[in-house]
Order: structure tokens, then C-alpha cells, then sequence
């Protein structure tokens, strides 16, 4: 898509600075091992492609944060991650079946990748359903994404459909495990061994990107799909926020750890105590400052502010626990906030006297 043309590029890690590149070019240098892409050293790509008002947020900042604007990309990824790669390898081959069977496209036009360390990844050509450009495509992406890895029943990352997300690049070396991200056939992902697919990752080896052509209507068909989803979600989210009128409001779990507490605080060694269910008028008011004298209690504990510099006996000095009880009794009392209990305590005390939840 000439309206989204530009990409970035990272030599080294994530926290590297992001280069602006013609995101096609990039990709086709690595895939080339073109001696400019320097394939010796870790790089990544972005996942997607970007216009002109990414190319001057970049120039100006030199940063992608905060981009908002379209987005698009000339490729499809699936991120199939595990600590046992003989699981990433069945699932990226269960999918990569299903991909060709399900779009019937060539085994040819797919870009399997294996990543160099714990995973493999799959590329399929939005050339077969073309995809406008929009703020939203990333998210659309991962729908369509996700739903074909539930048909296919296997486990996918989706982290991969963050808009600005850097993607490692091909023939690229793996810091830590020394290995080439090294693109695979069909085949070889099927029906090489483990063993052997590693031995290929030790060097790059340069490839041709594939040109497919056609269209696939059930891949027109789950876009489409995928499309009316988000905006589902957007309108859903819009109606929310119109209702909302300022009012501070809850998720459905944060209400119920708020109303039921937990059994214990993890790895605090203090307990959250788990009030009865009474009228939200009462019962959050009684937990929270119950909830936050825990909290207070565990920070004490850690930052080993005990009486006498010692932990032994975990006693806190007298003044402060007077001065602490004080602050909670004059909390629950005024509703005001203290130095005790802040903006965030109130505002959750604000959401559950009014009981509003969001989905």
C-alpha cells in the first residue's frame, strides 16, 4: 500500500533506537541477506507498515509511542511461542496445514519462520483478501488472527498485533541463543526433526519473497467478519464511556476481589481479610481500611521499619500505628481522603457506593 510505505527498524535489542525505513525494502534486504542488513546482529522490524504521520512522529520525537494513526501490513502473523519447542513446532505445523487448506493457497505463499530460540512464525499474504488501511487494523488483524488459531486449536501470541509491535527480522541472529530466525518450507516444518530445523538456524540463508496472486473468499469472508467484530467492541466501548458521566466505575473481577477479599496476600505473609457481604454502603468502607492497614503492614515490613531496626517480632512502632489508625478512623468518617488512604482508595469507594460495574 503506497499510503502506508514506512516502517522501523532496530539493530540490537528493543531498547535500541527506531530507524525509519521503506518497510518493504527493509524486509526484502533481510531477506536477500543483503550485507546492509547486517544479518550477523539481532534486528527487528515493525509488524506493521505506517504513513506519513508515523514518519514525522518518528523524525520529530524519535520515538513511536502514543501513534494512533493507519496502519497496515502486506503480511499476516501468527507468534507461536513455548518453553518446550516440540510443542511450538506441532502447533506452528497443525496451522500451517490449516492455513493452506482452509484459504487453499499454495504451501509456497506462506513464510514459516523458525524464530532462532523458543518458537515459530507464520506469514499469510493479505494479498488474498486486501485489506484497507485503517486506525484500526491492527486490532482487526488480531481477531482474524485469533479466530483462525481457535479453529486450528492451537496457542498463539498476540502480542505481535501491537500497533508499533517490533517484529525479530528474518535471518536475523538471536542474542542469547546464537541462532539465524531461518525461514522453512512446509516440508521441513512437518517433516524435519527438531534437531535438524536447529541445525539450519546456525547461519541466514537468503530467500525470495513470494508474489501470490488471486483472492480467497473465505479469507474475504473472516475479515469481514473479523471487521464487524472490532467495531462491535468500539461501539460497545463508545456507549460506555456516554453513560458513564464521570462516575468512577469497576471491572466485574476488581468488584469481586474488593467484596470478597482473597486468602492471602502472595508472598506478603499477611493475610487480606475477607469481610462478610453486607450493603456495598458499608461493607467496602470497613474492608478497604482494613485492606489498606494490610498494605501498610506489608510495606513496613518490607522497607524493615520496625521498632529497634530489628525484624524480630515484626512490631511497629506505637506512634505510628496510633497515627495510622487515626488517619483510617478520619477516612471512613469524612470520606475525604488522607494519608491513608489515597485518590486511588477513594475512588474505589466512590464506584462501590454507587455499585457501577463495567463489563
Amino acid at each position: 500500500m503506497t499510503c502506508c510505505p514506512y516502517g522501523f527498524r532496530i539493530v540490537g535489542g528493543t531498547w535500541e533506537a527506531r530507524r525509519l525505513v521503506d518497510a518493504s525494502a527493509a524486509l526484502a534486504g533481510y531477506a536477500a541477506c543483503d550485507e546492509r542488513a547486517e544479518v550477523h546482529r539481532e534486528a527487528y522490524l515493525s509488524a506493521f507498515q505506517f504513513g506519513e504521520d508515523f514518519r514525522r512522529l518518528l523524525l520529530e520525537t524519535g520515538s513511536t509511542a502514543g501513534f494512533s494513526g493507519l496502519c497496515w501490513s502486506p503480511w499476516l502473523w501468527w507468534d507461536l511461542d513455548s518453553d518446550e519447542l516440540q510443542y511450538a513446532c506441532k502447533d506452528a505445523g497443525a496451522l500451517a496445514l490449516f492455513l493452506v487448506e482452509r484459504y487453499a493457497v499454495e504451501p509456497e505463499y506462506l513464510l514459516i519462520f523458525f524464530s532462532g530460540s523458543k518458537g515459530f512464525h507464520i506469514g499469510l499474504p493479505t494479498a488474498f483478501w486486501s485489506p484497507a488501511p485503517s486506525d484500526v487494523f491492527h486490532r482487526v488483524a488480531r481477531r482474524f488472527a485469533e479466530n483462525v488459531a481457535e479453529l486450528a486449536s492451537v496457542t498463539i501470541d498476540t502480542g505481535v498485533y501491537d500497533k508499533v509491535r517490533a517484529f525479530r527480522a528474518p535471518n536475523s541472529r538471536h542474542s542469547k541463543a546464537g541462532l539465524h530466525k531461518r525461514r522453512l518450507t512446509l516440508d521441513q516444518l512437518t517433516g524435519s526433526s527438531l534437531e535438524r530445523i536447529v541445525e539450519l538456524a546456525a547461519e541466514p540463508a537468503p530467500f525470495d519473497l513470494p508474489a501470490p496472486i488471486g483472492t480467497s473468499d473465505q479469507a474475504v469472508v473472516d475479515w469481514q467478519a473479523a471487521v464487524t467484530l472490532v467495531d462491535q467492541e468500539s461501539e460497545a466501548k463508545a456507549a460506555r464511556r456516554a453513560t458513564c458521566n464521570g462516575t468512577p466505575t469497576l471491572t466485574r473481577s476488581t468488584l469481586a476481589f474488593v467484596r470478597e477479599g482473597a486468602e492471602k496476600a502472595t508472598g506478603t505473609g499477611f493475610c487480606i481479610p475477607r469481610p462478610q457481604i453486607l450493603p456495598s454502603s458499608t461493607a467496602p468502607r470497613h474492608w478497604l481500611s482494613r485492606y489498606w492497614k494490610s498494605l501498610r503492614l506489608t510495606r513496613a515490613y518490607r522497607r524493615k521499619t520496625f521498632a529497634g531496626k530489628s525484624s524480630a517480632g515484626c512490631s511497629l512502632s506505637p506512634d505510628w500505628r496510633a497515627r495510622t489508625r487515626q488517619n483510617h478512623r478520619k477516612a471512613a468518617r469524612t470520606g475525604r481522603q488522607s494519608k491513608s488512604c489515597p485518590n486511588a482508595i477513594q475512588t474505589i469507594l466512590r464506584a462501590l457506593n454507587g455499585t457501577r460495574v463495567s463489563r
